[in-house]
């Protein structure tokens, strides 16, 4: 089936870099729209033989990379908007090409604009983390500083670790845990492969090595963590447990994401790949992909919604992504990454919900230079760890 051409227009003028704001947003709804899903995988597949990539082909993960890149670039143009209008902002810059697996990394070229205090600014957070290890010592790890020890290694920016799965022993397991603060990113390749990304204000807690014969598991305290499960095909079909204070998550081998923050009211569970199982109340709840498990923590109550990935895990790729967020959520966001606390004065509406995407490397007095564009604040102030907004 040939796609329509006003479709066609959209796909090419993407392809060719050359499409605009509107040609962006109708080439999203028409790919978030079922009903356009065969001419879509049409699409894909076309330009996956066009580019020599159907050797080890996966439709669904070539399908969630495009909708990427489009949204991507459509930050270039339209990174934030109202939800009930549309309001041009000055943006980002990024570069973006259709390929399969690998795409530019969001450029580090920032727009020119005149900030209202550009003395008093906040950088936007990088990569630390704390280790504590199973003697209770701490190693502080940041970028462009080395740790090495006979268990594990660190480059400053991920942190792998030398064992393979099953070879402790319950009389030998060891535990360490990995801490990171407001203002920091990091992730870590566990003893049997698995990785895990671990967004700001985030711990958890995992063996050194996994037990021979048993189950592998690792705790999250709290934070976010998005997880690459290695399969359980390759550990003699041994399961791959997450746990919190209020769930466990049994995984085969997958990819998703896990939100629970101690100043939220959610824990937030988003399949990305494969399928998994969560335990709650002595319940089971089996989520498929693009499937999110939010439960209240206070009532213990729960739903399962299809949601859009991207939006849910775009943090670990360098990206804020809002979609119908409040801006008292938004800022909430915000302020784990740049570590900052916020004061509201006036009748600013922090109900008001908005629609945006951003990069994560900006300074803050740009987001919010935006945000005073867009008419969303009157003005702000950033001081010493603190931004006050009217």
């Amino acid at each position: 089936k040939v796609l329509d051409n006003p479709t066609y227009i959209w796909l090419t003028k993407f392809l060719n870099k050359e499409a605009n704001i509107d040609d962006l947003r109708s080439l999203e709804l028409w790919i978030d729209n079922p009903d356009n899903e065969f001419e879509f995988n049409e699409f894909i597949k076309a330009n996956a033989i066009a580019n020599d990539l159907m050797g080890d082909y996966d439709l669904e993960k070539a399908k969630r990379v495009f909708l990427k890149n489009v949204r991507r670039e459509r930050a270039k143009k339209f990174p934030f908007h109202k939800v009930a209008a549309s309001l041009v902002v000055v943006g980002l810059s990024l570069s973006m090409y259709f390929v399969y697996d690998n795409w530019n990394s969001p450029s580090e070229e920032v727009v020119g604009i005149e900030r209202s205090n550009p003395v008093n600014d906040i950088r936007p957070g990088s990569d630390k983390a704390i280790l504590t290890l199973e003697d209770g010592s701490s190693v502080a790890l940041e970028n462009d500083v080395d740790f090495n020890s006979d268990k594990v290694a660190s480059d400053g920016k991920t942190l792998k670790y030398k064992y393979a799965s099953g070879e402790s022993s319950a009389q030998e397991i060891a535990y360490h845990t990995l801490t990171v603060p407001r203002g920091g990113q990091f992730n870590v390749e566990l003893s049997d492969g698995t990785i895990v990304w671990l967004n700001s204000e985030t711990q958890i807690v995992y063996p050194v090595k996994f037990e021979v014969d048993k189950p592998r598991f690792l705790t999250l305290n709290y934070g976010e963590v998005y997880l690459d499960v290695s399969s359980a095909e390759n550990h003699d079909g041994l399961p791959f447990y997450v746990e919190n204070q209020y769930q466990t998550i049994e995984v085969l081998g997958t990819e998703f994401n896990v939100r629970d923050y101690g100043d939220g009211e959610n824990i937030k569970t988003t399949l990305v790949e494969g399928k998994i199982q969560l335990n709650v109340s002595d319940k089971n709840h089996i989520l498929l992909p693009n499937q999110q498990f939010s439960m209240n923590k206070g009532k213990g109550t729960y739903t399962i919604a299809t949601v859009d990935v991207y939006d849910e895990t775009a943090w670990k790729d360098g990206i804020f992504s809002f979609k119908d967020e409040s801006l008292e959520e938004i800022i909430r966001v915000l302020s784990k990454w740049y570590d900052f606390n916020v004061e509201y004065r006036g009748d600013i509406d922090t109900g008001e919900m908005f629609v945006g995407v951003m990069r994560k490397n900006q300074d803050l007095s740009e987001i919010m230079e935006n945000f005073k564009n867009l008419g969303i604040i009157k003005a702000y102030k950033i001081e010493k760890n603190g931004l006050i907004l009217e």
